[in-house]
């Protein structure tokens, strides 16, 4: 594990999405897009290197819009997909990048880089279109790619596409997408965020309001699984990733909330350290005690909870006050006037983690020992 320091790298426009590149468990990973109504976007690679503790720009393509919600493929590091603004309406779809053309000299031109951080190998290349599903002009709320099979074992290549009020999903494969399933998963209040079961193959969880309700793929039918989670609105969830039956929500009510999706009645645990909207909340991959938190309040916490998680995680002791409880804050990572809209763990070790802000400020920070 690492100290609490962060590294930085600037998009130079404004964003709102981020994530890990899922594909690659080799190298610290992340793709983001851009959100300018005034200047060319793009979709950033950016990558952090261990051993010469240098953050950087690997690659950077131009993309047709505004970046508006974005996934990335467990089986192709090349495979995206994305909803995207165009002056027409919006383009969703799965995008297949283009190689990174002297990505591996990335890093060796650090000082020859305008961007914080690090190196760009630019790509002039827009991304190649592989398949787009063109009856939905609207902006997509949530991607999602599955991130295992029915066995609970390899990936899938299923990839679902969620506006505010319809979910659909499709087999990806082949350069083409077939449609599995496409239902209304808002009763009454717009969709708002989604979460793909990755213990269940065929169940997805949508927030709808103040409201999560659990559909099943197969039958295309929803149940009412917290009707009141938090006060105002749902912002995010996530699936504890190795307690089948844990969910975490956050909200705009300033609280994080753990649930039993047996017994959804009352919340198992309730964080309140946010000042303002909790924007996102993640569990990570590996370790399910950790969970990161970010708001608009300028603010990306990092927690330890131990006493709802699959064991104890014996290499974090103490916190920033000094106590050793099994539930605690470990650190918070101050964003200086920025509200943070986007989390992602890397999918290569447990220890990294990436913040976004609005203003385009990727910051790379570690799991303290």
């Amino acid at each position: 594990m690492y100290g609490s320091n962060s590294s930085v790298y600037t998009l130079q426009l404004q964003a709102r999405c981020m994530v890990a590149q899922q594909a690659t468990r080799e190298r610290h990973r992340f793709l983001a897009g851009t959100l300018s109504r005034k200047k060319e976007n793009e979709l950033h690679i950016v990558e952090f290197q261990e051993d010469q503790h240098e953050f950087f720009g690997s690659a950077i393509y131009t993309m047709p819009g505004e970046v508006w919600a974005l996934a990335s493929s467990p089986l192709d590091p090349a495979i995206v997909a994305a909803s995207v603004r165009t002056g027409d309406g919006f383009q969703n779809g799965v995008f297949r990048l283009p190689e990174e053309s002297g990505a591996a000299d990335a890093a060796a031109a650090a000082d020859e880089s305008g961007y914080d951080g690090g190196a760009e190998s630019r790509v002039e290349s827009e991304a190649v279109e592989v398949s787009l599903f063109a009856d939905s002009p609207r902006k997509q709320e949530e991607i999602l790619f599955h991130p295992h099979d029915e066995a609970g074992g390899a990936p899938s290549n299923r990839v679902m596409f969620m506006d505010d009020t319809y979910a659909r999903v499709f087999d990806f494969e082949g350069g083409s997408l077939t449609e599995l399933a496409s239902m209304a998963v808002s009763e009454g209040e717009e969709a708002l965020c989604a979460g793909w079961n990755p213990h269940k193959r065929e169940q997805i969880v949508v927030a709808s309001g103040s409201g999560v309700a659990q559909w099943d793929l197969r039958a295309k039918k929803g149940s009412a699984l917290i009707p009141a989670a938090h006060e105002f609105g749902v912002t995010s969830l996530d699936f504890n990733p190795n307690r089948a039956s844990v969910l975490v929500t956050s909200g705009e009510d300033r609280l994080v909330k753990f649930w039993d999706m047996r017994m959804s009645e009352k919340p198992l645990m309730t964080l309140a350290n946010h000042t303002h909207w909790v924007t996102q909340v993640k569990y990570n991959p590996f370790h399910d005690q950790l969970i990161t938190t970010a708001g608009s309040d300028h603010r990306v916490n990092l927690w330890r909870i131990t006493s709802i998680s699959s064991q104890p995680l014996v290499e974090l002791e103490g916190n920033e006050d000094g106590s050793d409880s099994a539930d605690v804050k470990v650190l918070t990572f101050p964003e200086p006037e920025d509200s943070v809209y986007s989390l992602a763990w890397s999918a290569y070790t447990a220890w990294v983690f990436a913040s976004l802000s609005f203003e385009g400020r990727i910051l790379l920070h570690h799991v303290p020992e």
